[in-house]
């Protein structure tokens, strides 16, 4: 009985001084899987990110080509002289005639245009007051285009046959033989205003030409100064 039970106690603790095994391959191998499954459905998930693919469209939404520039001959001549011209902003230039080119409807002899020569430089001024004008067509479409225009009207004093002074003011356009120059700003209330008064004004004070206190510098140094 004695060695019987010394053979039992002997088994027993090498049963429990036995270390647990570990998970063999098959063991192992189950668990990778699992690790892989629940990565892979995190994964899946991932792929729904493709939507992101409907970014392209932001292609389709880019911004459309600009409006065409359209300018006419005579905001090309103002702006040549003045590169800040502003849509609705008013300006002034001078217009002078060079030397040796004859003024229509001017009836000034020869020896006052040669004062006037010796004196100012030039033959004839005048000076031009208008507006910056931006014309929109065609406005949402593929045609869209904007018209720049420098709507401006050209003021002068000349000598009429009977010694009358002679206002006049055409709509203005340039001519490449004359020299224009920049001027300066001005507003409307005080463009309509010298438009109005200063022709009638200045013919009703100054009815007869006179090449030292009526010629065309002088009416058109008044002019701008009401600018």
């Amino acid at each position: 009985m004695r060695l019987s039970y010394l053979f039992t106690a002997f088994l027993a603790g090498l049963s429990i001084a036995s270390p647990i095994p570990n998970p063999g391959p098959a063991g192992a191998a189950e668990l990778e899987v699992r690790g892989h499954r629940g990565g892979g459905h995190g994964g899946h998930g991932g792929s729904g990110g493709k939507g992101g693919k409907g970014g392209n469209g932001g292609n389709g939404g880019s911004q459309p080509a600009g409006p065409k520039i359209v300018e006419t001959e005579a905001y090309k001549a103002a702006h040549a002289k003045h590169s800040g011209l502003k849509e609705n902003d008013w300006y002034y230039f001078t217009v002078k005639t060079p030397l040796g080119q004859s003024i229509p409807g001017d009836a000034e002899t020869k020896t006052e245009l040669q004062q006037l020569q010796h004196r100012l430089g030039f033959e004839h001024i005048a000076v031009v007051v208008g507006e910056v004008v931006y014309t929109e067509s065609g406005k949402g479409k593929k045609h869209h285009t904007i018209k720049k225009d420098f709507k401006a009207t050209q003021f002068d004093m000349v000598k009429s046959p009977e010694n009358k002074t002679i206002v006049r003011s055409p709509n203005w356009s340039p001519q490449p033989q004359k020299t224009l120059a920049y001027g300066g700003t001005t507003t409307k209330s005080k463009a309509e205003r010298a438009k109005k008064n200063i022709p009638k004004d200045w013919k009703e004070e100054h009815p007869e030409y006179n090449v030292d206190t009526n010629s065309c510098n002088d009416f058109v140094q008044n002019y701008i100064a009401h600018l």
